[in-house]
C-alpha cells in the first residue's frame, strides 16, 4: 500500500510539474498576448469595436480596442498627456495605480478589487486593467482581467506585460498559436 502511494504522490507531482512548464499561448487580435495553457477563447461579439474574452480557471480576460466612435485623436494625445504628467510626478497615482511602458507605449495599469459599480456583477473579486491610447490616433485599447485570489496577481501581471503589436489595425480573426 505505501509503495501504490508514493507512486501516486510522484505521479501527481509529475503531472503538475509538466502543466507548470508548459509553454505559453501567444494570442494574435492584431496585437499580441500571452496567456497560460488551459485558458480558451470565449466568442464574444462587438457592436462597434474590437473585443475579446479568454478564460482561465480563476480569471477571465477581456479586451476592448477602439478607432474613433467618439474618441478622437485630442482624445487620445490628452489622456497619453495626462500619463505622462502621472509619470513625472508619482504621488498623483491614485492607489492600485501604475504607469507602465508596453512595447514603447505609456500606459496606465490598475489593481484592486473589482467594485460592483463599476463593473456590475465581476465574475472574480479582483481586477487588473490596462489602458492605453494610440498616439495621433482616434483609437486606444483596454485589456481587464478578472482574477481570484491575489496568487493569481503575478500571473496576471506576467499576461498584461506581454502585449505588444503585430500591426496597426485589429485583426477580426483572430488566431491562437502554441
Amino acid at each position: 500500500m505505501n509503495a501504490f502511494r508514493i507512486a501516486t504522490v510522484l505521479f501527481v507531482a509529475a503531472a503538475t510539474s509538466l502543466a507548470a512548464d508548459a509553454p505559453w499561448q501567444t494570442i494574435d487580435e492584431g496585437f499580441r498576448f500571452t496567456i497560460p495553457p488551459g485558458w480558451k477563447k470565449v466568442e464574444v461579439r462587438g457592436i462597434d469595436s474590437h473585443v475579446g474574452e479568454y478564460r482561465g480557471a480563476t480569471a477571465l480576460l477581456r479586451f476592448d480596442e477602439i478607432f474613433g466612435l467618439g474618441y478622437s485623436v485630442e482624445n487620445s494625445n490628452a489622456f497619453i498627456e495626462q500619463l505622462k504628467n502621472k509619470e513625472r510626478e508619482p504621488s498623483t497615482l491614485k492607489e492600485g495605480e501604475e504607469i507602465w511602458r508596453i512595447d514603447g507605449r505609456i500606459a496606465l495599469f490598475f489593481i484592486g478589487k473589482a467594485d460592483p459599480k463599476i463593473y456590475g456583477k465581476p465574475p472574480f473579486q479582483n481586477v487588473a486593467k490596462l489602458s492605453l491610447s494610440y498616439p495621433g490616433e482616434a483609437g486606444g485599447l483596454g485589456l481587464t482581467v478578472f482574477f481570484a485570489t491575489n496568487d493569481d496577481a503575478p500571473t496576471v501581471r506576467k499576461i498584461l506585460r506581454s502585449v505588444v503589436w503585430s500591426k496597426k489595425e485589429p485583426n477580426p480573426e483572430s488566431s491562437v498559436s502554441p
